[in-house]
């Protein structure tokens, strides 16, 4: 059976909404009426939903997969299913959000009534007291002060109780709200501590609840008690500060977000630490710990963790940062935090500003607050540099501002602490100590993640292109760097123990590092040290011939230190690397021998001065790379497998590299050269960043090369081939361009003040300046003044936003218009019955269409063109028929949303219905 076009029309024109809010609004009202108890039983059947509209969504999308070949057919059938699951999650969680908030009201409502309650009490309590104080001393007085005294703890005692159900109450919602989440973040809110309210002992309405949860489930907490109008001890909103939620003492409830946390120092302590500082989205300031309480301390940490956020942006090229991308907008909201928190001198910002190009100085917070918050976003890869160059300076300003600062703090507790031992104060010295010990070990592990970041930043995993490259050196993880120069070193000197970044980069030797980076550095200082050891004792033995294999490792810290790095990062190529570097040592004492240099007697200084050359300084940390150690840091040797993996090939590279670098320094220097005026460089810069290489010094060739490689990877993007849409974006946004400029030719001074006002107040409101829209306006100002002006924007901004109505009377039409931009979504469903003969036949037409369009926002019209498929299925599924139609639609904004006429297409037929939307 096929139906008629028009029919079929006429059928989409009265369907019925899928899941329209009055429905939902409908079933709120129907919601469970009781104690929470019965509304809970209800929000875990909706989950119990939920759970299995999400697994028959993944079957029914499997079986699409499995029956449908490839094609529009089946992308078609996927994006309805999808709507359609969208449509009941949407529905299920909507019922459960009318529960959850009914819930609150009731918890709420009983509070009302104790807080009431307990004032009452409080003030009855406290007036029958004056009253028993007038009676003279004596035995009655006392007895009549000992029975009220009695009658008010009892009293007390019962509101408690009734205030325990309300604690309770709140910590469930609180866990349901949070279900779902990760068990490091969302893990259910328990009792922790304190006296149970059951306890005769327990101390009534004066006492309050100690419970610990995970931190996102404590701010589910605090969102339910701010929603129940209970306050925290200074009257304001509850909230979770420094990891702790505490509320006034009438509803006495604290929730630590970090409860039963390890011993501080203790393994798993700086394990927890050492995670929080590798996360990006982690502030090390804001972990629970008893550092938090000196503010000095904690703004010095801050400010690290200002820098973790900006470090990123600081090493993208800086054409990358061109427009609204995270990088540069993280660089410049870390800055900005950072120079706020350090509270930097107005003077130090402007000449920071003024050394690096910015064009004004006075004001560069504010454009770095542009930034953060995406109103204006980086517009050049001059300005991208510029502010690459300040955000570093204002990193490092504020870096030295508060470690300055805290250092000062670190040396006055210690003052402290000793003067409180002297005099016996034991208690409070260890909690002195624990604050510096939490500080000690955040500031370590913070420095070690910002370390860790840049080489992972530097390693050339981010490198935007490859077209300065001189032959892949060992120096560099797989051969990789950032602009293809030297041997692998980062674009600037990696932050030092201090935590910020330089202003100017220095080059040192590649791969050099922190003892526990990786503990890769540390494996090729041993393969080294064991191929000389071995090389040592071969030649005191014969003299003569290659050395043999390494020797049996017999000492326990070598032992411990292989065990968990040599074979846990899979670097069991180091024993050809000290086999190789063995037989390197010994040729060049046969080549010394035979040029005179030493006599054959001579083994031992010689290999001793080659020893020291390599190891002094580092056999050290050799010795103290123990499996207890990487243990004791929170190192599993699981993670140090993952984490590791890979390098160990690019250490052996590097290492044998190192050993002959003096050698190539010159080839490198023509090659640099070479590659340099390849890229555009000026004879005079390429030979002065060549003449460094020759030297070792690579600060001048990546600078030069940094500028270059912008420059280029700008050429390039725009090069790429691009979508259409893309393409017209492009074209029509340069054609606004070229529009303003033609409109602000002959322009006076005082018109072209009008204009910026104009456009001032457009961007104001998140309203496009197109050069129409502002000639329109412009004039509107010259004609009726400011108040016709502000209120034609002010209708603009009307026309902005979401709007909800139907085609026809019929269906759920929703539009988004942003700007000039309309988008939005039609659906509709219905049931109907067909007689064929003397049988009848039921129905279900699913309709489901996506508009795009224009509205004008001078004359206030609007255009779309809608496109979508109409689905009808027999309710036996022995008939099931796809149609896909299209609609034109017009019209024009009301002053409460939009309505028009539409026209819609199928199988070359046409029907037309009215429309008609609102906010």
């Amino acid at each position: 059976m096929k139906m008629r076009c028009l029919d079929y029309l006429a059928l989409l024109a009265a369907m019925l909404v899928l899941a329209s809010p009055a429905a939902a609004s409908a079933g709120e009202e129907e919601g469970p009426a009781g104690d929470p108890g019965r509304i809970w039983g209800q929000i875990a059947i909706i989950q119990q939903q939920q759970t299995a509209e999400a697994r028959q969504y993944a079957a029914r999308k499997e079986q699409i997969l499995r029956s449908q070949p490839p094609g529009p057919q089946r992308n078609l059938k996927l994006r309805l299913e999808y709507l359609k699951y969208l449509e009941e999650s949407k529905r299920l969680s909507l019922q459960r959000e009318a529960l959850r908030r009914e819930v609150i009201s009731n918890l709420k409502q009983k509070w009302t009534k104790i807080e009431t309650d307990w004032h009452n009490e409080c003030n009855r309590h406290k007036a029958a007291l004056q009253e028993i104080e007038k009676l003279p001393e004596g035995p009655e007085r006392r007895a009549r002060i000992e029975r009220e005294n009695v009658h008010h703890r009892s009293r007390s005692q019962q509101l408690a109780v009734e205030r325990n159900l309300i604690h309770e109450g709140v910590i469930r919602q609180a866990n349901l709200d949070a279900a779902g989440g990760s068990p490091g973040t969302s893990g259910a809110i328990q009792e922790t501590c304190g006296t149970k309210v059951t306890d005769p002992t327990y101390g009534g309405m004066k006492s309050d609840f100690d419970g610990g949860g995970g931190y996102r489930t404590t701010e589910k907490a605090a969102k339910i008690l701010n929603e129940m109008g209970v306050r925290d001890s200074a009257g304001g909103r509850v909230q979770v500060r420094a990891g702790v939620l505490e509320t006034n003492p009438d509803f006495g409830m604290t929730i630590n977000a970090d409860p039963g946390g390890d011993r501080i120092g203790s393994a798993g302590h700086q394990a927890h630490v050492q995670q929080g500082a590798h996360h990006k989205e982690t502030y090390v300031s804001e972990m629970v710990g008893p550092a938090q309480s000196n503010k000095p301390l904690k703004d010095y940490l801050a400010v690290l963790d200002h820098t973790k956020k900006a470090l990123p942006g600081l090493y993208e090229n800086p054409s990358a940062l061109v427009g609204d991308t995270m990088e540069g907008q993280a660089m410049a909201k870390g800055a900005l935090k950072a120079a706020t928190q350090a509270d930097l001198p107005q003077s130090t910002i402007e000449a920071i500003a003024r050394k690096n190009g910015i064009k004004d100085p006075q004001h560069l917070l504010d454009r770095l607050g542009e930034i953060k918050s995406r109103w204006s976003p980086i517009e050049s890869v001059e300005e991208a540099a510029s502010l690459q160059g300040a955000v570093r300076d204002l990193l490092s300003a504020s870096e030295a501002a508060n470690k300055a600062k805290a250092a000062a703090a670190v040396k006055h507790t210690e003052t402290r602490i000793a003067d409180l031992e002297a005099k016996g104060g034991f208690q409070e010295a260890q909690k002195l100590r624990q604050e510096l010990a939490d500080y000690r070990t955040k500031i370590k592990t913070s420095n070690e993640a910002l370390t860790h970041l840049e080489k992972t930043l530097t390693s050339g995993v981010r490198e935007p292109t490859k077209t300065l490259s001189t032959p892949e050196q060992a120096g560099s993880p797989a051969g990789k760097t950032t602009g293809g120069l030297g041997k692998g070193e980062p674009l600037s000197k990696p932050i030092p123990k201090g935590g910020s970044p330089p202003v100017e980069p220095e080059p040192k030797a590649a791969g050099g590092g922190k003892l526990m980076r990786g503990g890769g550095l540390m494996v090729s200082i041993y393969g080294i040290w064991e191929g000389y050891e071995t090389a040592e004792k071969e030649m005191a033995e014969r003299k003569q011939g290659e050395p043999k294999g390494l020797l049996d490792w017999t000492a326990t810290q070598v032992e411990l230190a292989a065990r968990t790095f040599w074979h846990g990062l899979g670097f069991g190529a180091m024993e050809q690397l000290g086999q190789q570097v063995g037989r390197e040592a010994y040729e060049k004492y046969l080549r010394d021998i035979a040029d005179g240099k030493i006599a054959k007697d001579s083994l031992g200084p010689y290999l001793q001065m080659k020893m020291q050359a390599a190891l002094k300084g580092l056999y050290a940390g050799v010795k103290a790379l123990t499996y207890d150690a990487a243990y004791n840091s929170g190192t599993k040797l699981g993670e140090a497998i993952k984490e590791g993996g890979g390098l160990g090939q690019d250490l052996i590279k590097w290492a044998t590299d190192v050993h002959g670098e003096s050698k190539v320094n010159e080839e490198r220097s023509k090659q640099v050269y070479d590659q340099l005026i390849k890229k555009g460089a000026s004879p005079v810069g390429a030979q002065r960043a060549a003449d460094g290489v020759k030297r070792g010094d690579y600060t001048e060739a990546k600078r030069l090369n940094k500028i270059l490689d912008g420059k280029l990877f700008a050429a390039q993007e725009a090069s790429k081939g691009r979508s259409g849409r893309d393409r017209k974006k492009s074209a029509m946004k340069r054609e606004a361009q070229r529009q303003e400029q033609t409109a602000r030719e002959g322009l006076s001074e005082e018109q072209l003040e009008l204009r910026e006002t104009v456009m001032g107040k457009l961007r104001a409101r998140g309203l496009p300046t197109g050069a129409e829209l502002v000639d329109h306006l412009v004039g509107l100002l010259e004609k009726k003044g400011l108040p016709a002006l502000e209120a034609a924007i002010q209708e603009m901004t009307d026309m902005q936003g979401v709007f909800t109505g139907s085609i026809g009377g019929q269906g759920i039409l929703r539009i988004h218009v942003q700007g000039t931009r309309v988008t939005g979504t039609w659906n509709n469903t219905k049931t109907f019955t067909i007689r064929f003969g003397d049988k009848t036949q039921t129905f279900t037409a699913t309709a489901s269409g996506v508009l795009q369009g224009d509205v004008e926002l001078s004359s206030g019209t609007i255009a779309m063109k809608m496109t979508g498929v109409g689905v009808s299925r027999s309710d036996d599924q022995s008939i099931h028929q796809s149609i896909p139609f299209s609609g034109t639609f017009s019209g024009s904004f009301t002053g409460k949303g939009y309505k028009g006429s539409s026209t819609g297409t199928a199988y070359g037929e046409s029907g037309s219905a009215s429309w008609s939307v609102s906010r």
